[in-house]
């Protein structure tokens, strides 16, 4: 089981069993927190460009994309589907799992 279905069933487990008065809105607005900050960083192809001297400019001009679409990989606001990341890990020289979060 992953550590973010452990958290929600943790916090789960506080509203059915805490004595507390906290509101049922408050609770869910911790879940959404905290599952958006788990997803905020997906992959690491900002880090691993800088780490081989490439641009986001580069990245896209060889993958025949927008620029735009690169900088929203690079902050995480969107992801490649696993075809395009495999061909990142390619140009770049590393592997899929070293594009990837642990």
């Amino acid at each position: 089981m992953t550590s973010e279905l452990l958290q929600v069933f943790f916090m789960l487990s506080i509203i059915r069993h805490s004595q507390a008065d906290i509101s049922v809105k408050s609770i869910i607005f911790a879940l959404r927190n905290n599952l958006l900050q788990m997803k905020k960083n997906i992959n690491r192809i900002k880090a691993v460009l800088a780490e081989t001297g490439k641009t986001n400019v580069w990245l896209a001009e060889q993958l025949d994309v927008n620029p735009t679409t690169v900088s929203k990989w690079c902050t995480n606001t969107c992801q490649p589907d696993l075809h395009t990341l495999s061909k990142i890990a390619e140009l770049l020289n590393v592997s899929r799992r070293e594009l990837l979060r642990p």
